[in-house]
């Protein structure tokens, strides 16, 4: 018998105690989790010229500086780049608190987005950030020099892990600061990478 068929025997055996346990995590857990993330990330962005905070909608952790902020408010930004948390292999649907805790089929972190609307569309940005990269292998090696992998196409990623026992022990007294330190750390590092990112983004358009 496949481990898929075991699986799903335990499940449907113990059917009212899963179902309980995933109506728990979403409904409690998980938001209490994402809440002491998002008050890490405005601790880090407030009043330092970043914005950021956490999309309830679709569970979104994200942070950028306030120059790459197109919109009028930080409340309904429009941002031509920035960073989000996310579970690094998009194929697999695992909670992203088990992604950072390394559970998943791929590491979790914060990822470099482009939105190459606001830079001419998906086919001039591309063929713009080659010929730019060619011509800047270094500034792209520094940005790797900070933990970030190259995803290509202007996009990198910063893996973030944490240690489930010490979210565990966090969520048992309320207290995450220890539990959080690695994402700490990926903020202030995200923070310190801003001049790398501003390089990009002003000067990879120019070379159409």
């Amino acid at each position: 018998m496949s481990e898929t068929r075991e699986a799903g025997a335990l499940i449907l055996s113990q059917l009212e105690m899963f179902n309980e346990t995933v109506k728990l995590y979403e409904a409690v857990i998980q938001p209490e989790v994402f809440e002491s993330m998002e008050k890490l990330v405005i601790e880090a962005t407030e009043g330092q010229g970043w914005i950021g905070g956490y999309y309830e909608s679709n569970s979104e952790i994200w942070l950028a500086p306030e120059i790459w902020n197109a919109a009028e408010s930080s409340e309904d930004p429009a941002l031509r780049a920035g960073f989000t948390l996310v579970n690094f292999n998009e194929e697999d649907d695992s909670y992203l608190i088990a992604a950072l805790c390394g559970y998943a089929s791929a590491s979790a972190g914060f990822k470099f987005f482009i939105d190459t609307k606001a830079f001419g569309g998906k086919p001039v940005w591309n063929k713009n950030f080659q010929a730019w990269a060619e011509k800047s292998p270094k500034s792209i090696q520094n940005i790797q020099a900070l933990g970030f992998r190259d995803l290509g196409k202007g996009e990198f990623f910063l893996p973030v892990q944490l240690d489930a026992e010490e979210l565990s022990n966090a969520y048992r007294t309320n207290d995450f600061e220890v539990a959080l330190e690695p994402l700490q750390n990926a903020l202030e590092i995200i923070k310190h990478s801003q001049k790398l990112f501003d390089q990009i983004l002003n000067d990879a358009p120019s070379n159409g």
